[in-house]
């Protein structure tokens, strides 16, 4: 999969360089995180993990550019304006998938109301969509799940 998000220099946060988890353990609790988030998705979307896929990959596009920190809180999502709207071919194209593949996805999230067309610039995940309750609980989810992670990880350093 190829991001949309502007790269960024990766960082061990949190541990030292001679705390580092062991590959092998820090490997395991990541995809225990990972399967676990993608088995909610594929929940929230009707079985569907290309649709879970697609979202993400277009939400987290539309927000690439904006910094982490001005909208670090679960109540303040990026207004519509702000978002960089992104066409249906960047999206198949990050995710390696065929355009009229992705095509499908974004028809059906259209009409579920989930995203929303910006004329001929692309799609953006709203404001809307972000508030929603369910996204909301979601999100709150996966944050809790990102501490627990954290702190298991956390625990190789003081090892």
């Amino acid at each position: 999969m190829t991001s949309l998000a502007v790269p960024r220099r990766s960082s061990s946060v949190g541990f030292t360089p001679e705390a580092q988890p062991p590959g092998g353990a820090a490997i395991r609790v990541a995809m225990d995180f990972l399967l676990d988030q993608l088995v909610a998705g594929i929940e929230a979307h009707d079985g569907d993990l290309l649709g879970v896929l697609v979202m993400a990959a277009l939400s987290s596009g539309n927000c690439a550019h904006l910094p982490v920190d001005q909208f670090a809180t679960l109540d303040k999502a990026p207004p519509d304006r702000d978002r960089r709207p992104l066409t249906i071919r960047q999206v198949a194209q990050s995710l390696g998938q065929p355009y009229e593949t992705v095509r499908r996805r974004f028809v059906v999230l259209e009409a579920a109301g989930k995203i929303a067309r910006r004329g001929r610039d692309g799609f953006i995940v709203p404001e809307a969509t972000d508030h929603s309750p369910e996204r909301l609980d979601a999100a709150r989810r996966a944050h809790a799940k990102i501490q627990r992670m954290m702190k298991t990880l956390q625990t190789f350093e003081r090892r």
